[in-house]
């Protein structure tokens, strides 16, 4: 009789292991685990758990109930806090709250469409902000902490990226428009970035850089040409350069940039074709999806968005007008035209505008680990799960009271209105913007919506939150297109015409 071998035990396996593994639970896998784990009752476990979900930070806001006014205040976590607590109070009570952090902008009255916000990108370090404006200028802001707010953002450089142009081929003058801006995911330098800007023909890519100055000390025309004058180090300042320029080398207007994971590549798209670029070779192009058809009139949909797997530099995915998404893998064959796989909702309801507000404007895979895609349309904001190709596993319906009002939204382009969206860290929330200057911020794994609208703290007219407007109170002037999540900090940028808002995740404690 054959003797059976004794499986180890999970509490055996080494401490590194252990830890790795209990960094990528969420919180029903840690209750499952916690009544055979000893290690799982540890309030340390529950922090790592706590922050891998809801962001990397060293710091909480806990609301202060002696205070009548009840703000929030400042308070650092101490080895006493009760994560497991803490994890509870966040995910089960609904106890986040969202609080406005910082604004940026220009007075409302002098605001002209020079000044109107086109793209918001974090770095991926999440310490660095990039905005660009529709007059061609990125602004970027830097992580300033300081021991009352952990998360402050100031002014850090800015310059002009693109200027007005004119196409020779097409006869067409070229707007200066920032339409996107992606950092690159490996820094060469820990005060340096590099990122790439677009406008709708020509991609640049920028170098961001502290550099130190040094000043010779006041002295005669005799020592100056001595070699030994010594030098007195400057305050530092912030240099950038434009490294490359990339161009003539889409027809259309671009509509997505995206890097590579390598740090090597980068893909860059517009309505009918897709281009992989090397980083280091701006003379070169290498189309690796054409949908031009040989007869313009026999054209049955254009390219809206593509991105790149943010853990396999092979893979990456594209969506078009029709509302489909088509996954690629590189290794396949050199012309990508055949996808690998395809994702398409077969029982979607058809109307007169559905081949309108079916086109997808973002497109982008879970940071966490790439599992899941997120699509945003005009109506509605869907979640894929690359192993199911069937059909969406949730779905949000966004603008679902506006559907009366299609017609208007057609008649007044409305309906064309491109809205992004953008996950959270851990890939369990999104965030998406909408009209009346709102966003909401979606649970995935609950599949509820919460509305927030984005003003100015001065403004006194406007209400500051609540359910969303109805189909007569929404304002179609103001509107929310650009938004982006902190990869590292529970921190949010919602752009809503010349204005940047910052909003930080709160929880509230049972102190």
């Amino acid at each position: 009789m054959k003797q059976e071998r004794a499986v180890p035990h999970i509490e055996h396996l080494p401490h590194s292991i252990m830890d790795r593994i209990y960094g990528f639970l969420d919180g029903k896998g840690a209750v499952a685990l916690s009544s055979t784990s000893k290690r799982m009752r540890s309030d340390l476990m529950w922090k790592k758990i706590y922050f891998n979900q809801f962001g990397d930070s060293h710091s909480f806001l806990i609301q202060n109930r002696d205070k009548a006014d009840r703000e929030t205040e400042f308070v650092p976590v101490t080895k006493q806090t009760k994560w497991k607590q803490i994890y509870k109070d966040t995910t089960e009570h609904g106890s986040m709250r969202w609080k406005l952090n910082q604004v940026f902008g220009e007075d409302p009255t002098s605001v002209n469409e020079e000044n109107v916000i086109t793209s918001v990108q974090f770095d991926h370090t999440g310490e660095y902000l990039a905005i660009g404006y529709q007059c061609g200028q990125i602004v970027i802001f830097r992580n300033n902490p300081t021991p009352s707010s952990p998360h402050t953002f100031k002014f850090h450089t800015q310059f002009e990226s693109h200027h007005p142009d004119f196409d020779p081929l097409t006869s067409v003058e070229v707007e200066e428009k920032i339409s996107h801006i992606a950092f690159l995911p490996q820094p060469y330098h820990p005060n340096t970035r590099m990122l790439l800007s677009a406008n709708d023909k020509t991609i640049k890519l920028w170098k961001i850089y502290d550099k130190q100055r040094y000043a010779s000390p006041m002295a005669s025309p005799s020592s100056i040409r001595s070699s030994d004058t010594p030098k007195s180090p400057s305050p530092l300042t912030v240099g950038h350069r434009a490294n490359k320029v990339y161009s003539h080398a889409h027809a259309f207007n671009i509509n997505s940039l995206t890097p590579c994971s390598d740090g090597i590549l980068f893909l860059s798209s517009d309505d009918l074709r897709i281009n992989l670029w090397d980083l280091e070779n701006s003379k070169e192009v290498f189309t690796i999806v054409d949908k031009k058809p040989a007869n313009m009139n026999k054209l049955e949909e254009v390219i809206t968005s593509t991105v790149f797997h943010p853990v396999h530099s092979h893979l990456f995915a594209y969506a078009d007008s029709r509302g489909t998404i088509s996954m690629v893998d590189m290794r396949d064959r050199a012309l990508c035209d055949q996808a690998s796989q395809v994702f398409v909702e077969r029982d979607r309801a058809k109307s007169f505008f559905s081949d309108v507000t079916g086109s997808i404007s973002d497109l982008k895979f879970s940071p966490s680990d790439g599992r899941y895609l997120m699509s945003r349309d005009y109506l509605t904001l869907k979640v894929w799960d690359i192993r199911m190709s069937t059909g969406p596993a949730c779905s949000f319906n966004i603008h679902d009271h506006l559907r009366p009002k299609l017609y208007e939204l057609y008649e007044n382009d409305c309906i064309f209105d491109k809205f992004e969206a953008s996950w959270s860290p851990s890939s369990l929330h999104i965030i998406t913007g909408s009209y009346s200057n709102n966003f909401s911020v979606l649970d995935v794994t609950r599949n509820e919506i919460k509305y927030q609208q984005a003003i100015n703290p001065r403004d006194r007219r406007r209400k500051r939150g609540g359910p969303l407007p109805t189909t007569e109170d929404v304002n179609f002037q103001e509107k929310v297109l650009h938004v982006d999540w902190n990869p590292k900090y529970p921190l949010t940028a919602v752009a809503a015409g010349n204005y940047i808002y910052l909003y930080h995740l709160t929880t509230q404690l049972n102190t």
